[in-house]
């Protein structure tokens, strides 16, 4: 009786064996089969999407911030399937990283600045330039929060960076406290 279940488990073995054998062999072929078919259709579908090109600087949401560091979820990069980018990111901050935030132009700096445009242009310079109606004002880490729409400046590319050091850290929008507020509170 001992021989008769040692030869059913001798068969069971060989049987799982030859199943796994089989569908690894199977996969791996088929594997190679697909790659032989399908490469030279990838290669074709890779010209109908430009290649994304390097960047030094990207905007995005803060998702979390401390200890000298800004966690961003990047918006605004175009997709391409064969050009994957990292959406989430971590910048480094650190003492020479100048910090500002984008503020209304006082209206009475404003106008003068205008007037001077208005003057140059009367006068011929060529390299008079408008005037903006936005200026940058120095703010400190602290004073970022999650939520804050902010472009982060980089020294090269970070396209593919997860992790890089900031230069410059611009905020394009505060958070929106209202709307984080429970109502009735």
């Amino acid at each position: 009786m001992n021989d008769f279940f040692s030869k059913q488990y001798i068969q069971i073995a060989l049987l799982i064996t030859g199943i796994f054998l089989g569908f690894g062999i199977g996969f791996y072929r088929g594997e190679k089969n697909a790659d032989e078919k399908f490469l030279p259709l990838f290669a074709e579908a890779r010209k109908f999407f430009q290649p994304i090109p390097e960047f030094s600087a990207l905007s995005g949401t803060v998702t979390d911030i401390g200890g000298g560091e800004i966690f961003l979820s990047v918006a605004g990069i175009p997709q391409n399937p064969f050009d994957k980018i990292p959406m989430s990111r971590r910048a480094l901050v650190d003492d020479t990283t100048v910090i500002v935030r984008i503020v209304p132009k006082p209206r009475e700096t404003y106008m003068k600045e205008f007037d001077e445009y208005q003057e140059k242009l009367r006068s011929a310079i060529s390299d008079a330039k408008p005037p903006t109606l936005i200026e940058e004002e120095k703010i400190s880490l602290s004073k970022i929060k999650k939520g804050d729409i902010i472009i982060i400046h980089a020294a090269g590319s970070i396209k593919q960076k997860t992790e890089f050091f900031a230069q410059k850290v611009v905020v394009q929008q505060p958070r929106d406290t209202e709307s984080e507020q429970v109502p009735g509170t």
